[in-house]
């Protein structure tokens, strides 16, 4: 079949145009739509991860309030702490102390040594054992009223061997036991002199919820 076109060349120029701009137009229209549809997208999602962004920012600034009050509560227990510990350990030693000086005095009278203490000095000096929180010198100077240094010498045995008096000792420094002469109105009339130094340890007070 043969189609023959009677219109006049103007006419068909125009109508070539018109399809080109047709073309045209719906291609733009196109890209317009698709960018319109681009921006309402991105538009979304922006306000979303914004919206998001704002929630993790509140989320955030709570955690850290909240993280310095248990950084303030941290700070408290540990002062409480410490202090609870100063307390434990001023009680451990003053209990300990008495009970020392309690047992010593125990070691004179039951087993009858005719010794006099002159005097009795504790001082803190530096730890020097692992494991043990303080260290105490004793120091002590004694006379036994004795014809022989064998009863000076029995006193230091038995302060040594005693297990509830030495088990808290670390050290005993022998005595140098030196004759001397008492006189005034006491029958006997001469005596051993000697001094004495013993180390005592401290340990921790132990926590009863450790145990």
């Amino acid at each position: 079949m043969i189609t023959i076109n009677l219109l006049p060349e103007e006419l068909r120029v125009v109508e070539k145009a018109s399809s080109t701009k047709m073309i045209v137009v719906l291609s733009t229209l196109g890209i317009i739509f698709v960018s319109i549809v681009f921006f309402v997208v991105m538009h979304v999602y922006l306000d979303s991860m914004e919206t998001e962004l704002r929630k993790i920012t509140e989320a955030r600034e709570s955690l850290k309030k909240f993280e310095e009050r248990h950084d303030k509560l941290e700070g408290l227990l540990k002062g409480f702490q410490s202090r609870n510990d100063a307390v434990e350990m001023v009680k451990a030693k003053r209990v300990l102390f008495s009970k020392k000086i309690f047992e010593f005095a125990e070691i004179l009278y039951n087993n009858r040594h005719p010794i006099w203490l002159n005097n009795l000095v504790i001082n803190p000096i530096a730890v020097r054992k692992p494991g043990v929180l303080a260290q105490y010198e004793w120091k002590f100077t004694c006379v036994c009223v004795s014809p022989t240094v064998k009863q000076a010498t029995a006193f230091y045995n038995d302060l040594r061997k005693d297990e509830n008096f030495a088990k808290d000792f670390s050290h005993f420094e022998v005595p140098r036991f030196d004759m001397i002469e008492i006189g005034g109105q006491y029958q006997q009339k001469f005596g051993w002199s000697f001094s004495m130094k013993l180390v005592m340890d401290i340990e921790a007070p132990k926590n009863p919820k450790n145990k």
